[in-house]
């Protein structure tokens, strides 16, 4: 999404750019910038583009988990089993959507695909630490989210 749009009036020694700018719920503004500052915001927003390009490639999305989990008769009695008989799994991918991004791929790393925590913070490049706060904050918002009884399994 770009939140500018760039404007050039006039020509030669009396060119002005215009940057546009939209924002959220308000109307647009008229910014006077230099040549040099345009072409900062621009990088800017190629980069944040980059960046969401590179998060969105990286990142396990919810709608993958039924097509990844294929019931096993080793997972017959698993937490995660007992937890879907449990719960709705429209109610269980809803929870997991209101949950951060972050908190989701691990969640699913180490749950789904069932990844040591030392391989997930390789692939974080994090710390262990980090991924066993982050698993546990995930487990605490899904509990708050699901119901007390959704770790009771």
């Amino acid at each position: 999404m770009k939140f500018y749009e760039c404007r050039i009036d006039g020509e030669g020694a009396n060119k002005r750019i215009i940057l546009v700018v939209r924002q959220p719920e308000s109307e647009e503004t008229d910014v006077e910038v230099s040549a040099n500052i345009k072409e900062a915001i621009d990088d800017l927003q190629r980069e944040y583009w980059r960046l969401e390009k590179r998060e969105q490639r990286h990142t396990v999305h919810i709608e993958a988990i039924p097509e990844c989990f294929i019931p096993h008769e080793r997972f017959a009695e698993s937490p995660e089993a007992l937890m879907l008989k449990k719960h709705d799994a429209q109610q269980v991918t809803l929870a997991l959507s209101q949950i951060p991004i972050k908190q989701q791929r691990r969640l699913m790393l180490r749950y789904v695909f069932e990844l040591p925590i030392k391989k997930i913070a390789k692939i974080e490049n994090c710390s262990e630490r980090s991924v066993k706060y982050s698993l546990s904050l995930a487990k605490k918002n899904l509990k708050d989210l699901l119901g007390d009884d959704f770790l009771d399994v």
